[in-house]
Parts: structure tokens; C-alpha cells; sequence
């Protein structure tokens, strides 16, 4: 992933775009060629006003081709706003189809290029466009600005709202005002120096009239992210700029425009050549935020002063795990609500009648081929299950259920080195924009299966949902270039059908994640550094993905570990790192958090962050706070830190030594809070089951104070011994959380997503299998791993010495309320999903549907029964 790279940048004539380019050399990238996309020649406004393109000041770009002393490409914007939805999927009618025209031109003179730069800092829709023509052309996109004024600070200042304007200036970045859209600012600023410390007091004075309680917003209007001005560069740092652009403040003539804006008219400057300097040092934001860099010297300090982490609490059973993971079947199963369909363990498998139709001796078996063909079966038993849905919902067509509708997977291999081919067929199957959130690991599935994928579909509107899907390198956090999206947050609750104009933005959210290992994210090279290092800088990419979907509490920390002869301390050392990291604060709390924590919260947050950790953070209101402790009903004290798990695996995408994974729950309300926490179903160890934590979303209520069935719940349990009571017990303890039953024997509730991760040796596949045929496993994901560990709950709570339980299964469910008719259509009609029946569906869509080619390699092979 690393390397220089021949970039092609995008200019519009801001200084966002030209200082991106700064960044680009910073990190050792080549600078090919300019490219920028004009209003029509025969266009008569000064501004096109093009939600995608900067176009005030056009007539000055093409002075930057001598001013840079690089070639500059130039093409007619064509299209227009046809997709302004804020994600993208290629239209060819759109203004970005102009910019896929433009590059390829480029590409044509510059075979070379295989990068492109933008200046997008916080627009979402001009990322997704740019990132969506980078990848089909086959480009790296570079977006270095990215979330910029929400990052720690460079090492030269200290936090600030004008942050990147300051860091510009002291770049030696001159770019003038040139149209003004906001009543804030004053148009009098037209022309003047964005460099100069007095122009950007006047911007911030005139911003803060509008949001000066919103520091998020505010840093935005202060850089002009939301329009509220636009600016041409004029000079730079050599020896990227050889000549400036001869332009003084007086140049500028105001003209009024519509809507109350602006802009400022200036002839073509004359170009002044600049004397050879040296380059000016660029600032670049710290790797790690303060929340997590003392977290970091938390660790740091508290194991120099110590001779060995906190101990792993031994199991009640004799003996000890193997090292190599004993095979388990995971079977492929489904589940429902009428909002959710979980189908779990999907593999490549393929159902063999043998024998004649009549003969009592005919046997069903089930084989497996090479990678190739359980990737194109098992591609094809999720497009069939697509159809049946629509069938058994009776979609119209053109509103049939597919890839789009899926919003978290889990995706096993027996091999990494298996990992190329499996990500093209999986790509081929989540092809749509925003795919859904992934976690992949490699571990010991059973014989012959080389991959199995779980999914979760989500039955509701496709417009209540939010994707987030970055594919561009920045400082923020590792770019997802393939099929997965970092988040994806959905409603926690079902939206009002009655509310046609709901702002989905501010209903509570669950949000699901995708794995995050330890790259550094401008340049997708693998931390080199301490275990510590990099299980710190993993966790923070999981939190600024949360924090950008604005996840108030996570619902439990699952850390995957790659083998290794340390893996005990190594486990400890993850469960440490996430416990900190719920105890120092995001940022200093104010006067008004003070008064929304109740006294438990207080003294335990403060009281433990300041026994635990060796710096406390500092950071301003502009970041979003993760935990959210206010989110708590207040009779209820919670647990700081959610329960957190560790799972031993065979390897980690890109040889990973851990890889971080959990689910948020977002945008949670703080003036009525209906979150409850609770723990410890069986308050003894001895018992070896413990439900280590439950997470319970009371519901929205009806604003009567009446609360709805619309909660969902969310449970970790950890199994310690393999008691011959302990299915039993898990059978009792399944029947409590599901609640009691409907007059038809049927439960009020479901698990609909569900994690079961097995220490796969003899103890914890003796207990699996004792249970994996029960109805509360339907559609649960499988996941094998070689050993786990939990950290010490109990110890916790009495504020005793920390450490982990070596663990056998551990289960993290998630249920929701269903509806008598959900149960009726899902799972009263099962025949659909007969693995029998599902398999032979499949074959013969596989035999109608791929091509002849593919058919006949498998015509030997294939013997189901039509």
C-alpha cells in the first residue's frame, strides 16, 4: 500500500485544493498534472452555483499551469445535479460524469498518473463523487484534508477554531475572498488575504452571530465548508508555486448576486516569478487524539511500574485450551422480525441427493469444491435468498431486496492467503454504493469449508439508513477501497409512518462497524510499534468512525488477536486499552455535563480516569463524546466500560496483529434517557454461566410517558465450563431474555443479530454442539476461534485487581420485539428455507444464470433432483 504515486490534483482555484496538494508532496507523492472543470464557454454568469464545483473565478485558472509549472487539463461542465442524494451511484446525465470525461483525458496524456487529490474536508457529497470516479478509473483517491478540523492539532500550535486557516498561513498559503454567501461575514472582506490573522478575526466574529454555541459548526463556517464564502489562491510555498499571481485587494470588483451572496470580479492577474526558498516545514495533525495518546502513556506508565499485566482468572475446568482450534459444523440458518432477516454461516456447499428417488437407502451430502466454486454458490444462495424475500413481501419490481439492503457481514476464511479471490467475488455480490460494515478474520472453519458469510438485512426504507463509506487517504482513519463501508447506522427504532418528513439524522441509531486494525491512515502502512501502539491506534479508528456517526455508547468491544505464543497478555493488554479508553474523557466535561451526571457517574467517571490514567484529555466541544454516560436512565448506574472480549484467531486481514470490532448505538436522547444497563444473571462464578452484561433500548414511547414494544436489547453471556448443566442453563437463561410467550407459545422476542464465538478445542465444541440446534441459533454467526477471554467483570465493579476469565463460548445477541404476523411469515413458512429445498433452489438458478461455461464445469458434479 505504500510508495510515491503519480497524483493527478484537482483544482478549483480554492486553497483547499492546492493546499491537499502540499500535503500530497509532503508524503513523498508526484505531481503530474492539474485538472479543473469550467462553467460553458457560452455561459454568461460569473457562477454557476454548481453543487459539486467551485466555478467563481474561473477566468483565473489557466494562470496556474505557469504558476505551478505543471500541465493543466480543462473541461466543459456538461451535466447537471441530476443525483443530489448525498452518497452517489454513477448517473450519466451528472455533473460528475464530467469529471470521469476530464481525467480520462488525462490518463490518455499521462499513463503514469495513478492517484487524484481533492480539497474535500467535510462535504460528504463532493467525497463520495470524486472517490466514485477515482476507483472506477483505477485511482487512488487522496483527500488529506478530510475531518482536518476536527483532528489533534500539529505539534507547532495548540488547538484552535481557525485551525487550518492557521496552519495554511504559516505554510506561506495566500488565497483572497472572492465570494461571500453568508450574513455573518461581511461582503467588505472581498479580496482580502485569508493569510492575514485580521481577515480571519472578522470571519470568525461574523460566524459566530449564526453558531456560536456549536463549536462543530462553527470550525465548519470558519473554513467556508458550508458555503458561507469561497477563495482563489494566489501564492503558495516554493517550490510547488514558481510564480504568484499579481493580485491586491482593490482588484476585486463586488458584484451582487442572487440570494443575497457576493462575489468578486477580477481581471486575469499577471504572474510575478517567485526567488528560490526553502521549503517551508507543513504542518500535519498528530496521529493520536488526547484521549488516546493518554490512554498510550496510561499503559506506558502503568506497565514500567509493574512486573507482569493483571492475571487470567483460571477456568473452573481441568486442563487448558489446545492450541490449534477443533473442527464444529456451523450451520447455515435464518431468522427474522418484520424489520430484520439474519442469515447466518452461508457457505459454498452444495447439496448431493444420492441415490434412486424411491430407494429408503437415499442420503443427502453435502460437498464442497475448491474456492472458486463455494464463492460462486455461495454468491448465489444470497441473490436467492434476495428473491424469495421480495416474493414473501411482495415486492413490486424495481423495489426488490438486494445487496443494498444488507447492512453488516461477518466473513470467515480458513485461509488469508484466500483473501484476493474472495474479495472479487464479494465485491461482486456488495456492488451497490455504501456496502454494508465487515469484520473478516481467517480461522479454523470445518473441514473443506473455505469461507462462510453471515449477513444482516434490513427490511425497512433504504432512505432511513446512513452510510458511511471513505475511500480516500487522509489523517482521520484508515480509507475502506473495496466493498465494506466503516459504518453503516440505521433507526433503533421503527420511524413513524405518519412523519413523512422525519429528519432521520436525528432518530436514535444503531450502528454497525467494520473492523479496524492498526494502519496508519495517510499512508495504509501497518504500524510499526508495540502491541500496545498499535491495539491503541485500532481502537481509535473505531472510535472517530463512531464519533463521525455520532455513537453515544458501544454495546460491547470484541478485540480479534492474531495467533501468537503471548496471546494471554496480549488479551489482557486489549482488555486494559478499552477500559481506559471509557475512562478518560473525550474532553474536559463543562459546567452543564457536571449538572446532567448524577453523583455515581461523576465520581466514578472523574474518580476512575484520574486513578487510571497519566494524562487527562483536553479537547474542545467540537468533538462528539464517546461514552455519552448522560444516554443512562438515572436509576440506573451502568457499567462504565461495556463488557470486552478477546478472541484468539489464525491471522488478521494485511497480517494484523488485532483488530478491533463492536456495535454503536447513536444519537441516543439525553432529556428523557431510556437506556438501562444491567449485569450478572448468575452472580457467582461457580456457575460458570454469566451474563456479563445486558443493554436494553427502552423504546420511543408515545410522549405519554407509555413506552412501546419498539426496544431492542442487547446481551453478552460467557460460558465457563462444559457442565452437563450448561445447556440447560442456557436454555433457561435464553427463555428469560426472550420474554414471555404469546398465547400461541410463540416469544415476544427474537434474537435477530447474534454473534457465538466457540474456543473451538474439545471443552467449548462439546457445549456447541449441545446446543447449535436450538431455535434461539437460527441465524446466529458462527465464529470459531482458538481461545477467548472476558475481562473480569465482577473484579471490576468491587473495584478489586482486573484481569480476564479464559472463556469456552460467548454469545452477543441482540433481540427485538416481533409481531405475531412476522412470525407467521418467517418462520411458519420455513420451507423456503429448508437447507435441502434453499440448495436445490439455488442449483437451479445457478444452472439458468451463470454462464454455460461455469455449468458445464459442474455437470459431472451436479446430481440434485430436479
Amino acid at each position: 500500500m505504500s510508495g510515491s504515486l503519480n497524483v493527478i490534483a484537482l483544482i478549483s482555484g480554492g486553497k483547499d485544493s492546492f493546499y491537499s496538494i502540499l500535503h500530497c508532496l509532503h508524503h513523498g507523492h508526484r505531481l503530474v498534472a492539474l485538472a479543473n472543470l469550467h462553467p460553458p464557454l457560452n455561459y454568461a454568469e460569473q457562477d454557476m452555483e454548481s453543487m459539486m464545483y467551485q466555478t467563481i473565478g474561473h477566468n483565473v485558472i489557466g494562470q496556474y499551469e505557469a504558476a505551478i509549472g505543471r500541465p493543466l487539463y480543462r473541461q466543459a461542465i456538461t451535466g447537471t445535479a441530476s443525483c443530489t442524494d448525498q452518497d452517489y451511484s454513477p448517473c450519466s446525465n451528472d455533473e460528475t460524469e464530467d469529471l470521469r470525461a476530464l481525467l480520462q483525458r488525462v490518463l490518455a496524456a499521462h499513463p503514469e498518473a495513478n492517484a487524484v487529490s481533492s480539497g474535500a474536508i467535510l462535504s460528504t457529497y463532493q467525497r463520495t463523487r470524486v472517490e466514485s470516479v477515482a476507483v472506477r478509473l483505477g485511482l487512488t483517491p487522496l483527500s488529506y484534508l478530510w475531518q482536518y478540523p476536527f483532528l489533534p492539532p500539529p505539534l507547532e500550535r495548540i488547538d484552535s477554531v481557525s485551525g487550518l486557516l492557521d496552519d495554511m498561513a504559516a505554510a506561506g498559503c495566500h488565497a483572497r475572498l472572492i465570494k461571500v454567501s453568508s450574513g455573518g461575514i461581511d461582503a467588505s472582506l472581498i479580496g482580502q488575504d485569508l493569510a492575514e490573522s485580521r481577515t480571519v478575526a472578522r470571519i470568525i466574529n461574523g460566524a459566530r452571530r449564526f453558531v456560536a454555541r456549536n463549536q462543530h459548526e462553527l470550525r465548519a463556517a470558519i473554513i467556508g465548508e458550508g458555503g458561507e464564502y469561497e477563495s482563489i489562491a494566489v501564492d503558495g510555498p516554493f517550490p510547488l508555486w514558481k510564480c504568484y499571481l499579481s493580485v491586491q485587494a482593490n482588484d476585486f470588483q463586488a458584484i451582487n448576486g442572487q440570494g443575497g451572496a457576493v462575489h468578486g470580479s477580477i481581471p486575469i492577474p499577471t504572474l510575478s516569478e517567485k526567488d528560490a526558498q526553502l521549503p517551508t516545514q507543513l504542518r500535519v495533525p498528530v496521529l493520536l487524539d488526547s484521549q488516546f495518546l493518554a490512554v498510550k502513556s496510561s499503559m506506558a506508565v502503568q506497565q514500567a511500574g509493574a512486573s507482569a499485566l493483571y492475571p487470567i482468572i483460571a477456568n473452573t475446568r481441568p486442563g487448558h485450551l489446545p492450541t490449534e482450534a477443533a473442527m464444529i459444523s456451523i450451520p447455515m440458518d435464518m431468522t427474522g422480525t418484520e424489520h430484520h432477516v439474519a442469515i447466518g454461516n452461508i457457505t459454498g456447499g452444495q447439496l448431493l441427493i444420492v441415490g434412486e428417488p424411491d430407494d429408503p437407502t437415499q442420503k443427502t451430502i453435502e460437498v464442497f469444491g475448491d474456492l472458486e466454486d463455494q464463492m460462486l454458490w455461495l454468491a448465489e444462495h444470497v441473490k436467492q435468498s434476495f428473491r424469495v424475500l421480495s416474493a414473501l413481501y411482495q415486492k413490486q419490481p424495481g423495489q426488490e431486496f438486494d445487496a443494498s439492503d444488507v447492512v453488516s457481514s461477518t466473513l470467515l476464511l480458513a485461509s488469508m492467503a484466500d483473501f484476493a479471490i474472495v474479495n472479487k467475488h464479494y465485491q461482486a455480490i456488495f456492488n451497490k454504493t455504501n456496502p454494508p460494515a465487515r469484520v473478516t478474520i481467517a480461522t479454523n472453519l470445518p473441514p473443506s469449508v473455505k469461507v462462510s458469510l453471515s449477513i444482516l438485512i434490513d427490511l425497512r426504507p433504504r432512505q432511513t439508513r446512513r452510510g458511511l463509506h471513505v475511500q480516500s487517504r487522509s489523517y482521520w482513519a484508515p480509507a475502506n477501497i473495496g466493498p465494506y463501508s466503516q459504518a453503516i447506522a440505521a433507526p433503533l427504532c421503527t420511524p413513524q409512518p405518519h412523519r413523512p418528513n422525519i429528519d432521520f439524522d436525528d432518530e436514535p441509531e444503531l450502528v454497525h462497524m467494520a473492523g479496524q486494525i492498526p494502519l496508519i491512515p495517510n499512508s495504509m502502512e501497518m504500524l510499526s510499534g508495540s502491541f500496545i501502539e498499535q491495539a491503541v491506534l485500532s481502537l481509535q479508528h473505531l472510535w472517530r468512525v463512531g464519533q463521525e456517526r455520532k455513537v453515544d455508547l458501544w454495546t460491547w468491544g470484541v478485540a480479534f488477536v492474531s495467533a501468537h505464543p503471548d496471546t494471554p497478555n496480549r488479551a489482557l493488554t486489549a482488555i486494559d486499552v478499552w477500559q481506559k479508553a471509557h475512562l478518560v474523557p473525550t474532553r474536559p466535561l463543562s459546567d452543564e455535563d457536571e449538572q446532567d451526571l448524577d453523583p455515581w457517574d461523576r465520581q466514578n467517571n472523574l474518580q476512575a480516569a484520574s486513578q487510571h490514567s497519566a494524562v487527562m484529555a483536553g479537547e474542545g466541544d467540537h468533538i462528539h463524546v464517546l461514552p455519552n454516560l448522560t444516554c443512562f436512565k438515572k436509576d440506573e448506574a451502568g457499567q462504565l466500560a461495556p463488557p470486552c472480549v478477546v478472541a484468539e484467531v489464525a491471522e488478521l486481514p494485511r497480517s494484523a496483529p488485532i483488530e478491533w470490532w463492536s456495535t454503536g448505538l447513536g444519537n441516543l436522547p439525553r432529556s428523557s434517557p431510556r437506556i438501562a444497563a444491567g449485569s450478572v444473571c448468575c452472580p457467582e462464578i461457580a456457575t460458570n454461566i454469566m451474563e456479563v452484561r445486558s443493554l436494553k433500548w427502552m423504546g420511543k414511547g408515545d410522549g405519554t410517558g407509555t413506552i412501546d414494544n419498539d426496544g431492542a436489547n442487547f446481551f453478552t453471556l460467557a460460558v465457563f465450563s462444559t457442565s452437563e448443566m450448561i445447556p440447560q442453563r442456557l436454555h433457561e437463561w435464553m427463555n428469560r431474555i426472550l420474554e414471555p410467550e404469546y398465547a400461541d407459545g410463540n416469544p415476544k422476542r427474537r434474537v435477530v443479530q447474534g454473534h457465538c464465538l466457540v474456543a473451538a478445542g474439545a471443552d467449548g465444541s462439546n457445549v456447541y454442539k449441545e446446543i447449535e440446534s436450538q431455535d434461539w441459533m437460527k441465524g446466529v454467526a458462527v465464529v470459531p476461534c482458538r481461545r477467548l477471554f472476558v475481562d473480569d467483570v465482577e473484579g471490576r465493579k468491587n473495584s478489586e485487581a482486573e484481569g480476564a476469565h479464559e472463556a469456552v463460548l460467548v454469545f452477543l445477541l441482540r433481540t427485538e420485539h416481533v409481531e405475531p404476523k412476522a412470525l407467521e411469515k418467517l418462520h411458519g413458512r420455513r420451507t423456503w428455507w429448508d437447507k435441502k429445498a434453499h440448495s436445490q433452489r439455488v442449483h437451479k438458478a445457478m444452472l439458468r444464470e451463470t454462464k454455460a461455461a461455469v455449468a458445464e464445469r459442474r455437470s459431472g458434479d451436479i446430481l440434485l433432483e430436479e
